[in-house]
């Protein structure tokens, strides 16, 4: 099969004029491979991360230490995906931010399963590839991201990331 780059080549969501090299603040979403629920449940409208979830919320909460840079915001762990807003300033660029966060996860995960001998019957990888970012242009915008964020285990049962409601509307439709 010859390479098609207009077949092959993924859509960037990217805002083409913005300089996502310099300074600005980013609504991310990160989500897990295949959105498998492998970052904890929600039970009574409450978070209740899985080890790899602690893991991801200690590997977040670790990256300012990490990038000088860089100032977090508001997060929010659910079961197949991160919410978070973060700032950057200087020459720090948002893809380093969330690269360097994938891999410490990944890697702090992948060894926590060597070391309990639970490789290579246990898939490793939990990252689906590359992350969606926006822009945050100004406060008030600000401020609705990190209302979204907030409720978000709240409305988890109308949550598009939701597989077990993907799931159960795919059964109405069928049994209609």
């Amino acid at each position: 099969m010859t390479f098609d780059k207009n077949k092959h080549q993924r859509r960037s969501i990217r805002w083409p004029t913005w300089d996502y090299a310099g300074q600005g603040s980013y609504f991310v979403t990160m989500c897990a491979r295949n959105r498998a629920c492998l970052f904890g449940e929600i039970r009574q409208d409450e978070m209740i991360l899985s080890e790899i979830g602690t893991v991801i919320e200690s590997t977040w909460l670790g990256l300012s230490s990490r990038f000088e840079n860089l100032q977090l915001d508001t997060y929010q762990v659910m079961p197949n995906h991160v919410h978070a807003i973060l700032r950057l300033e200087g020459d720090v660029r948002l893809g380093d931010v969330i690269g360097a966060f994938k891999s410490l996860a990944s890697n702090t995960h992948y060894n926590q399963l060597k070391m309990s001998g639970m490789l290579p019957e246990t898939e490793a990888k939990i990252w689906q590839r590359n992350y969606r970012e926006r822009v945050i242009r100004n406060e008030q915008e600000a401020q609705k991201c990190r209302s979204y964020i907030l409720a978000n285990v709240t409305n988890w049962r109308e949550d598009s990331d939701n597989l077990s409601r993907l799931l159960a509307r795919m059964t109405e439709h069928k049994s209609s």
